[in-house]
């Protein structure tokens, strides 16, 4: 886990050109929910790979601290939710999105990384980290470096597949009681 913490805490800088972004990483505010809807959205018009969310369902993340942006020059520019599941415990990567020219910048593998470590700081009682993708996202390849691995879906709590999950669907586990 202290690769997590090291790059859950560290800013994503890259050089474009002349030009040097700096992107940083906070708990998403009242102020910031209106840009997350949008980048939400956009995002599923454009690929269909996100579902659309509502302004209540990201004040509501917001709310209990399940929900975390990136922000660059005043910016939201990427976004990663988290829900926990109320029978299981088990905490479910939701919503993430990275603006296309921000991608590449280890954006999303932060975001996700500063909630691990959150709840590993926060709350030990919860562990289990669960992310439902589709076999053709590149967020599969970002779950495997954080240490999730597919399992069966008969291995995953009942109430997870209140979603509906298609055929083409993964679902990867990183528990954390070893």
């Amino acid at each position: 886990m202290d690769v997590i913490r090291s790059v859950a805490t560290a800013g994503a800088e890259k050089t474009d050109g002349a030009a040097m972004l700096k992107v940083s990483f906070r708990k998403t505010a009242k102020e910031h929910v209106d840009a997350v809807v949008r980048l939400i959205n956009e995002q599923h018009t454009k690929t269909g790979s996100v579902l659309l969310v509502h302004e209540h369902e990201v004040e509501e993340w917001a709310r209990k601290g399940h929900s975390m942006i990136a922000i660059n020059n005043g910016e939201v520019v990427g976004h990663q939710a988290v829900y926990v599941w109320p029978e299981s415990q088990w905490v479910e990567f939701r919503s993430a999105v990275v603006k296309e020219e921000f991608r590449g910048q280890n954006i999303n593998y932060k975001l996700k990384s500063a909630f691990i470590l959150e709840f590993l700081e926060n709350k030990p009682e919860i562990g289990t980290f669960v992310a439902v993708k589709n076999s053709s996202s590149n967020g599969m390849k970002i779950l495997e470096l954080l240490g999730f691995s597919q399992i069966k879906a008969s291995e995953a709590p009942r109430e997870l597949f209140t979603i509906g999950l298609g055929q083409d669907w993964n679902v990867l586990k990183l528990d954390l009681r070893r």
